[in-house]
């Protein structure tokens, strides 16, 4: 029990902790430790402050950052196959992901260095990274995810505006576990996005300036369609504007409500493809970008509806005949047109094999 005492002690001394919160280094520490997983030391840990993510502890230990916020949770994570650059600047330390993740977190000068320090140790594989191998499985198997959601196709008006940052969370929360989009065709600018999965399709309205275009303020605008409930994906333009429109049998689009609005807004307009949750508005230049990944769309839709049939050979029945009796049964139901050439083949193989 005393060697327990005396190990924790030494490990407190190591991590010095210095920060104007006023926490005690047994606060920041009883904070930190319930989100450790097996294998995990802190090698270094420093209070102050983030906007986004809004967090005030950085914690990097010995196999991957993260930031916290008091009484949260996780607020930001980067696992060590993941860290792309660490850049310190006047008392700010900026870490970088290799997918475009990043947190600038702000402290004290000493701490700064401090936690520069343990995170370059960290992605120049100085620290024991592999301490925990499930950890370390989990890494490359998050860091593969990552890249994929890094290269996904994103066409539309891709080449003129980005995605903001509500879309991006809001299409990694519709997914499902290891799942990315097979690509996303984005609107015009502040319409919105369409991102096709492998059984179905969601247009996405986030955003300050497109939730607020979309009626949906400070909020979004979300419909998902499942493939085989897809009556078609119509596109109509004018000189310049158009949009496309994702259509069913059961949606009615233009019945949108939001039951915290009971006044006119601009949801009560049903031709505003703009608040339409089924509508994507998208230019003439964006429609001829994405016309190979709409008529993807379209063949998703159709095989959805494609009916598998499977035809087996009729199995004889009655009782059992010799051999020349079943074939000559076989025989007959291929001069009936009941089986033809290839199933009287295989109904013969398996008679043949009866008696063999």
């Amino acid at each position: 029990m005393a060697c327990q005492h005396g190990c924790d002690a030494h490990h407190q001394r190591q991590v010095r902790l210095v920060g104007g919160s006023g926490s005690t280094l047994t606060q920041l520490l009883s904070q930190v430790q319930p989100h450790l997983r097996p294998g995990e030391q802190q090698a270094a840990i420093i209070s102050g402050g983030s906007h986004r993510p809004l967090s005030n502890l950085l914690v990097v230990t010995n196999a991957r950052v993260f930031a916290l916020e008091e009484g949260i949770g996780p607020k930001f994570e980067l696992h060590a196959l993941q860290l792309a650059s660490v850049e310190t600047g006047w008392r700010h330390v900026e870490i970088k992901g290799l997918t475009g993740e990043s947190i600038k977190f702000q402290a004290s000068k000493e701490d700064i260095a401090r936690a520069a320090a343990a995170a370059l140790r960290l992605k120049g594989g100085m620290l024991d990274v592999g301490v925990a191998e499930e950890l370390s499985s989990a890494q490359a198997a998050r860091a593969s995810v990552e890249e994929a959601w890094a290269t996904v196709p994103t066409v539309g008006a891709a080449l003129r505006t980005k995605l903001n940052r509500a879309t991006w969370k809001a299409l990694r929360g519709a997914a499902r576990d290891g799942e990315v989009p097979l690509f996303i065709i984005t609107g015009a600018d502040g319409s919105g996005v369409l991102a096709a999965f492998s059984d179905r399709c969601m247009i996405l309205k986030a955003g300050a300036v497109t939730g607020f275009l979309a009626g949906a303020t400070g909020g979004s605008r979300q419909a998902t369609f499942l493939y085989s409930q897809i009556t078609g994906i119509e596109y109509n333009a004018g000189i310049f504007n158009g949009v496309l429109e994702v259509l069913t049998a059961s949606y009615q689009g233009t019945t949108n409500k939001d039951f915290w609005n009971t006044g006119r807004t601009q949801n009560s307009d049903a031709n505003d493809p703009w608040t339409l949750s089924n509508t994507l508005p998208l230019d003439k230049m964006g429609h001829k970008e994405a016309q190979p990944q709409i008529n993807e769309l379209r063949r998703l839709v159709g095989e959805s509806k494609q009916v598998q049939v499977v035809v087996s050979a009729p199995e004889v029945t009655g009782s059992r005949g010799s051999l020349g009796d079943e074939l000559a049964k076989l025989a007959e139901l291929r001069s009936q047109g009941v089986l033809d050439d290839a199933e009287f083949a295989e109904a013969k193989k398996a008679v043949l094999a009866r008696f063999a």
